[in-house]
């Protein structure tokens, strides 16, 4: 009988101490990477971290074209792109993600063009997502191939540019596929404008604060 007690403690202590573990996970996933770092969505929010680097308990070991190292609660798994672990312990039915303005009131946020890192300013007056030529060329974007030649209005001319369908744009885990866009020739925008092409997918609503994009389906 004794050892039936102690056997019942053990097994409730092994329970217990899972339990605990479960509540402290997070889910993790591979958005873009880098030789040395790479772009990961922990807990539905987008971090880069470099090589020795941690947040939230999650520590990217090593980080190159093929995949991510990365250490969470003592377990190191290699995550390839776009690869996701999850913590489980919440339900969430529907992406979403929060973006607090910054000192001028603009709302700005990582993401990824065709897999490289971005940083957009979020811009709802923008027809679509709008980058300049060196920001497309920097992306491997062969705009001049790819893209379809018209001309848009700047604050200071008219300028030639070049319209085209991105393989796919993501912001958190926010992830969608054949998003129009338009390369303007010449320096502007100075940054890369996350304007309706991609927006139109989401649900926006401001909370405390903050823009709220939601995943409609």
């Amino acid at each position: 009988m004794k050892w039936a007690k102690w056997i019942l403690l053990i097994n409730l202590l092994v329970v217990s101490g899972s339990q605990a573990e479960d509540s402290t996970a997070v889910d993790v996933q591979v958005t873009a990477l880098f030789r040395g770092k790479a772009l990961l969505t922990i807990d539905n929010q987008p971090k880069i971290l470099a090589n020795g680097e941690s947040h939230r308990g999650v520590t990217l070991l090593s980080a190159d074209s093929r995949g991510a190292e990365i250490r969470h609660q003592g377990t190191i798994r290699t995550l390839t792109l776009n690869q996701r672990i999850g913590g489980g312990y919440h339900a969430r039915s529907q992406a979403t993600l929060q973006i607090w303005p910054d000192s001028r009131g603009m709302y700005r946020t990582t993401g990824t063009i065709n897999g490289f890192a971005v940083m957009f300013l979020v811009d709802t007056g923008a027809s679509s997502i709008a980058m300049n030529s060196q920001q497309a060329q920097r992306m491997g974007i062969d705009y001049r191939l790819r893209g379809e030649p018209r001309r848009v209005s700047t604050a200071s001319a008219v300028v030639p540019a070049y319209g085209l369908t991105l393989k796919q744009v993501t912001v958190g885990e926010l992830a969608f596929n054949q998003i129009d866009a338009v390369v303007i020739e010449g320096n502007q925008p100075t940054e890369i404008l996350l304007g309706m092409s991609y927006l139109n997918r989401l649900e926006i609503s401001h909370r405390n604060g903050a823009m709220v994009l939601k995943q409609k389906y």
